[in-house]
């Protein structure tokens, strides 16, 4: 599958002299799929350093009550402004 937009959230942001941004987002792909560099390029304007995302894998994206099979959380560690790659940080079943 690939990255959209649509199933993507700002969840939180921390200012200060180093902002952070959260993000929360639900995809029926694998964490390997995710974890993949240029994955979130279509986010490429929008992610900072540092900004943590949290994948909520799905059976069916549409249908949440089918249930969240695994959580990831990564954090955006590359972006020239052309690419983002991140880092996984965890995963859980």
């Amino acid at each position: 599958m690939a990255f959209k937009d649509a199933y993507m959230t700002l969840s939180d942001f921390i200012g200060g002299k180093h902002p952070i941004k959260s993000w929360m987002y639900t995809t029926e792909d694998t964490p390997d799929e995710v974890g993949v560099f240029g994955y979130f390029n279509g986010k490429v304007d929008e992610f900072d350093l540092g900004d943590r995302i949290w994948v909520y894998h799905v059976i069916d994206r549409d249908d949440l009550a089918s249930g969240i099979n695994r959580v990831s959380m990564f954090f955006v560690v590359f972006n020239d402004g052309a690419g983002v790659g991140l880092n996984n940080f965890h995963t859980s079943q």
